[in-house]
């Protein structure tokens, strides 16, 4: 059974699967189409950071890190909901919803009186099996963790399909923010381990266990409420 903690503070690669040649790609589930309307509002999604250090440390951890930023006002006062649906042997297995789930609205809340908002994600093994996440906001940090298979071929990866670039998403509407998944191994190409072909084919994330053969992976959606 995976557990729940709310702490308080005030692609393809070769050399490594994560970080030898990589691939300028992601799970490209972006929502373009929502460009203009006065329903979405715009996120960045970045996984580089200043220090060359940190993100060294990180990596040599195997630890994935991403940043998310919003920047619009009429985001003021509002709150999100950030759901889990994890799916096994192409079966969806569990279904968390982490604002129900810590009874803490507050930590769900955009800033009142600034239109900026940030918050981290990290993902990371600490050991065989399992899975420890870390969203990072303001002043408080959840903690959910995961059961994993015994491999460290997981990988974190963006679905907005922002590449450190604004992109639309929806209000009000439930959209994928990040994917930790295993990798797809094409048949053809047995030595090469791929993430982003997930998505090449507009597959819903509901469909990769069946039509990629992605034994275990876990879809973090975010959903913008008043």
């Amino acid at each position: 059974m995976s557990t729940f903690t709310i702490v308080s503070f005030c692609s393809i690669a070769g050399e490594s699967i994560k970080y030898g040649v990589v691939f300028i790609c992601s799970f490209l589930l972006s929502f373009q189409a929502f460009a203009g309307n006065s329903d979405s509002t715009t996120i960045t999604v970045t996984w580089d950071m200043k220090s060359t250090e940190l993100r060294d440390v990180l990596r040599l951890q195997n630890i994935d890190y991403f940043s998310v930023a919003f920047t619009d006002t009429s985001l003021r006062g509002k709150h999100f909901k950030i759901v889990s649906k994890e799916y096994r042997n192409s079966k969806l297995i569990a279904t968390r919803d982490h604002y129900t789930e810590t009874n803490y609205p507050a930590a769900f809340a955009f800033n009142k009186d600034s239109a900026a908002f940030r918050f981290n994600i990290l993902a990371h093994q600490p050991k065989k099996k399992q899975t420890h996440f870390m969203f990072q906001f303001d002043r408080v940090g959840l903690n959910p963790k995961y059961k994993s298979k015994n491999t460290n071929l997981y990988s974190l990866r963006d679905a907005t399909g922002s590449l450190g670039e604004p992109v639309q998403v929806p209000l009000y509407t439930s959209f994928p923010l990040f994917v930790y998944s295993l990798p797809y191994v094409d048949p053809n190409k047995p030595d090469m381990y791929q993430y982003c072909a997930l998505t090449q084919d507009a597959v819903p994330p509901s469909e990769w266990g069946k039509k990629y053969g992605v034994k275990h992976y876990i879809v973090f959606e975010m959903q913008i409420i008043d």
